[in-house]
Order: structure tokens, then sequence, then C-alpha cells
């Protein structure tokens, strides 16, 4: 180590080759110069630094400019420091070009005591024609320049969670063996006892219950006496719930399904539903993973093909967790450029877990104020894409990403929402909301927008006929009564299941399926969204903010979807003359006719009627038709 006075005595010995031409600072501090060569830095005015910046401040004349710096910086390649003279004359002329920030590090950082012990004379190339740029350029920080930390970036390859993240399921217990050899002989002593010509032919785990295929003896024999003695196999074989198909679709049985003991059933996880080759490689546009059926084969729905589900069953029946394997499949499959959800939770506590996670397209809505808007905003964004479906000549959403794709534009993202409780929704809403339900019940398949809908309160007046009608997927869980699963399914099953997951799928084209559902925890999800969370970054499709500030745009009575919009409705004038044309003024039809709201219609023809079109209504008499179709279209011109 030296102490400062030596440091004093440090002088360098330079030399530059410039075209074959050399330039050489002696010892004695004065520069041999040789032709062609001009304007030669000296070492310190190339490095930028000296060891004593201080020692040198009265000499200082001038800042020196930014760009002057940086290209002196990039013409040095890694000079030495010597030690020993006592001239210090160039490094003060040096001085007049140098500007020194606070921060002795970066000095120390350029020399350092380590690097002159001893002298070494280096050769600096310069090649005039082709410059070589420096592996890394270094520039002077500005102490007034606080460092601030980079945000989080999403990656450009989305790595889904890692599946270590998730529990693992268990084999089948062997005395699950057991009992099913003894409810066999049972199953078969009672088939002989009733005459019945038919035997147990073999049995088939699932994770709730045990399937006994059931084969007849005889063509002659009735496949539906088996149903007729189902009571009297509950009794024998002391089961409160048996479950008797007849006959198992696509197969040459009859089929019993008995419940396992609780003590005994198989808890099917997440895991291992979606770490099968058959749901990574899945050519379904949306799959999930649904759970495991009787025959123990795993279950996968394609939300693409549902296109809207309902998802009903008391109170710890399983629909939660249900709803929760089904964004956790999403999660796992796609990134939040495929795919987008909308989560809404009025009862604060099952979706709010999920906030802040890059595939929402907003942030949870758990506040009523924002239901309204956020449905308003999804139907404007189904008809935002109907018109770039138009615009591309393409039918649905798949086709119009391969357009897009091929053009160097970015893919409209798949959204899917989840309204848990949706009576809780509705029951205060406006007709809006059923309008606007309604159009994207009829009309998002194409434009890449799936709704589930859940509820515990599967009754008839919370399960209307235009959502019924309009939602061909049903994820039936347990229910109290034989009234409410006709509400789900149109007949009696969902009484009968064990609960807890224990559930009916209703998918088009594949009939009943019993099944159960996924398992996916609390911990689980956490682990999962806190990955998230830590990787990559929240970019919303739309704020609460901008949903406020888009919901008084509006004001009171003039959303898209309003229905008391009357005149400026957009089925108006499609109304108007609809009911000069056929002269029907019955606002119960147009109703029925036009597939909306009776506040809507009511105020279209109370506007009809301030413009004279039609007549209005007094007791006993109906709306009579005033105007001709000539008349009508000048009242229509003259708005």
């Amino acid at each position: 180590m030296k102490n400062k006075n030596n440091r004093k005595k440090e002088y360098y010995i330079h030399q530059i080759v410039r075209d074959n031409q050399t330039e050489q600072i002696e010892s004695n501090g004065k520069p041999t110069v040789v032709t062609n060569v001009k304007n030669v830095p000296s070492y310190a005015e190339n490095v930028g630094y000296h060891l004593d910046p201080k020692r040198y401040d009265s000499l200082r004349t001038h800042k020196p400019k930014k760009e002057i710096i940086e290209e002196v910086i990039e013409e040095v390649v890694e000079p030495v420091v010597v030690n020993n003279p006592e001239d210090d004359y160039y490094s003060a002329m040096a001085d007049e070009y140098i500007e020194y920030g606070d921060d002795e590090t970066i000095i120390n950082d350029v020399i350092g005591e380590d690097e002159i012990e001893e002298p070494v004379i280096e050769e600096v190339v310069v090649e005039t024609k082709e410059p070589v740029a420096p592996k890394e350029v270094v520039k002077p920080s500005t102490p007034s320049q606080p460092v601030q930390k980079s945000k989080v970036v999403r990656k450009k390859k989305y790595i889904a969670p890692s599946l270590d993240l998730l529990n693992r399921g268990t084999e089948t217990s062997d005395k699950d063996v057991k009992l099913a050899e003894e409810q066999k002989a049972k199953i078969n002593e009672i088939l002989e006892k009733y005459g019945i010509k038919a035997h147990v032919a073999k049995y088939i785990f699932g994770p709730t219950v045990i399937m006994y295929l059931i084969e007849l003896e005889s063509l002659s024999e009735d496949v539906k006496s088996i149903r007729k003695i189902e009571d009297n196999l509950a009794m024998y074989l002391a089961c409160s719930n048996i479950r008797i198909l007849t006959p198992i679709p696509n197969m040459k049985y009859a089929g019993i399904e008995i419940p396992k003991p609780k003590d005994s059933r198989s808890i099917v996880y997440l895991r291992d539903l979606i770490s099968t080759k058959e749901f990574i490689n899945s050519k379904y546009a949306l799959p999930v993973a649904v759970g495991m059926n009787s025959f123990g084969e795993k279950i996968y729905a394609d939300i693409g093909d549902m296109p809207h589900g309902l998802c009903a069953g008391e109170t710890k029946s399983g629909k939660s967790v249900c709803l929760n394997t089904i964004i956790l499949s999403l999660i796992y499959h796609y990134s939040a450029d495929d795919v987008r959800i909308m989560l809404l939770d009025p009862k604060t506590v099952e979706f709010s877990k999920y906030s802040d996670i890059p595939h929402l397209a907003m942030p949870v809505i758990i506040e009523k104020e924002y239901f309204e808007p956020a449905v308003i905003w999804l139907t404007d964004e189904m008809e935002r894409r109907y018109k770039k479906l138009n615009k591309y000549g393409a039918v649905e959403l798949a086709e119009l990403n391969e357009e897009l794709v091929s053009q160097g534009l970015p893919k409209e993202p798949y959204i899917v929402m989840i309204m848990d409780e949706f009576n809780d929704w509705f029951m205060d809403a406006s007709s809006i909301v059923d309008d606007c339900i309604t159009k994207l019940m009829q009309k998002a398949r194409a434009a890449g927008i799936h709704i589930i809908l859940a509820t515990q309160r599967p009754s008839a007046d919370v399960i209307k006929g235009a959502i019924k009608a309009n939602i061909p997927t049903r994820l039936a869980f347990k229910v109290s009564s034989f009234a409410d699963s006709s509400v789900i399914l149109g007949q009696s099953a969902a009484e009968k299941l064990e609960g807890k997951g224990d559930m009916i799928l209703r998918y088009p084209g594949k009939g009943d399926i019993r099944l159960q559902g996924a398992l996916v925890t609390n911990k689980e999800i956490k682990n999962v969204v806190e990955y998230l969370r830590e990787n990559y970054e929240v970019d919303y499709i739309v704020t609460l903010e901008e949903l406020q500030q888009s919901s008084a745009s509006r004001g009171p009575g003039n959303g898209s979807s309003d229905p008391s919009l009357g005149r400026n409705d957009e089925l108006f004038v499609e109304v108007c003359y609809f009911v000069v044309r056929n002269q029907n003024a019955s606002v119960n039809q147009l109703q029925k006719i036009f597939s909306t709201s009776f506040n809507r219609m009511d105020n279209m023809f109370r506007d009809m009627q301030a413009l004279g079109i039609v007549s209005g209504t007094q007791q006993g008499t109906k709306r009579k038709v005033l105007v001709t179709e000539l008349e009508l279209e000048e009242i229509l011109n003259n708005l």
C-alpha cells in the first residue's frame, strides 16, 4: 500500500500508435510529437478521472461536453498507471476537460491502489478507418438523478406456475376391493330374488362411487325392470342414495352407482388432472379440468364449446371449489395474452384472493356500484369484436386471431366472466343487466366471450327461463329437493348426490356425467397467486376508474343498452316500422318478438306515442297505429 505522499509522485507513460505512427510521453514529461498525429489526448483525458481530483480544482476553466467524454471513453482500452515521475504537468492539463462527481468509489473503481505497483508501458492501438466499439461503455453518473428500481415486466414467454405448488393424489386402497365383492354378491342375490335375469358383470372404482355393470342374460329381459327395484336395492345394501342408469350410454350394460363409505372415498386433486398429456396437449379452445367420473376416467371440458355454464348447488356442496379449478386450469394452460378472466364476487371472499394477477381483465368486482358498468363494458366489448370480425371477414375469434397474427397485430384474448351468486347481483339491478346478459349469452360465443353463472339457490325464481334457454352446460351439485334438481337438470338426480364435490356435468353432445370434482385448496391457490404476482405485471384491459367514468358519461338513460332510451334505443326504428306495417301496437307481443324486456319496449312505445305514431292506452282499449309508413318515414327523418 502507498501513502498519499507517494501518490503525488505518480506519473503516466502513455504510448499511442495511430496509422503506424507513434507518440510517446517521455519520463521527463515532454512529448515527442510525430507527424500526422494531431490533438492526441493525454491518458487522464482518455480515462476521464484522476487519482487526486481535488488537487486541481483551481485549474479547471470549463466543464466538458458529454459528447467529448463519451468519445474519449470509447477510444480507451484498459490503460495502465505507472509509478515514480515527479512532473504532474500533463495530469493538470487533463483536468481542464474533466468533471468529477462526488462519489469516490467511482475513482477507486477506475484506478485502484492494487493497480499501481509496477511500471508498465501499454500501447493503445487506434484504428481510424474502422473503429471498434468497446464491450461496455460506462457513462459518468449524475448525482442529482436518483437511481430508480426497475418495474416488474411481463416475460415475453409465459411460464406457467410449477405443478409442485399443487398437491398430489393417492392410490385406491385395498379395502375398496373387499367392499366391492361383498356388494356384488348382494346385488346378484337381489336380482335373482326378484326374478330378473341379470348379473353383475364387473365393477369399476370411481373416486366417490362404485359402478356395478349389470349384464342382462336374456334378450327378452326388460332393462327397466332393474329401475323398478331401486328402493329395494337401497334398503338391502344399506345405502341412502343409489343411482341406476338404464342403460349406460354407448355400452351394453345397465349401471348401478353405489356411494363408497366416506372413509374410503378418493380425493381428486387438480394436479393429477392438469399434469396429463391430454390436458397439456389439448386441442380445446379453452380446456378446463373438471374431475373424474364413475369409471375412473379424467374428465375435461372446453369452455369454447359450452359456450356458457350454470353452476348450482347448496352451500358446501363443492360449487366454489369447482369455480377455482376452472380459474386455475385457465391460468396453467394460457397466458394473459391468450385469456382474460372477469371475476364478480358479491360475498367479497371467494375471488378477492385472485387480486392483482395478470390474467384479470379488470380488478375483481366486489361492489355493486361497479357491477352494472362491468356488464355493460363487456357487452360493448362484444360489439367491438363483432365489428372487427366483420372487418377481417372472420366468423369466430380463433379465425380472427390467425388473421391478426399474420399481419403482425396483437391477438384478441378470450374473456371468461365468472359470476358467483349471480342472484345477489340481479336482485337490485336494473333491467339493463338483464338485457346485457341475454345479449351476451346469445351472441358472445363467436366473439370469444363466455359466461359462467353460479348460485346456491337453484330455484325457479332465480334461474329464469331466459337463462336456462341460453346456457346449455350445467354443473349440478347436491341440492335439497327434487324441485331444485329439476330447475338445474330438468329431472331427478342432483338431490341424490353425496356433496363434497360429487356432481353431474351436463355437457353438449355428451349427456349427463356423474363425477367427483377436482379439489384445490386455498393454500394451493395462494401459492399460485404469489408466483404470478412476483413474476408478472398487472395490466388490466379496463380499470375501475375507467368503468366509473364510462358509467358517468352515459348518465341516466344514456347507456347503449339502457331501456329508458326510448327513441334513442338501437331497436327503436325497427320496432316503429314493425308496428306500422303489421298494425300491431301490443307491448307484450313485441317484447317477445324482439326478445327484450317489458320496460325497454314500454319506453319505446311511450316515445312513439309522444311522436304521434301510436295512440295512448285507455282502460279496456288497445293502442292504435295512427300513421302510414310514409308518414312514419317523415317523422323519423325529422328526429
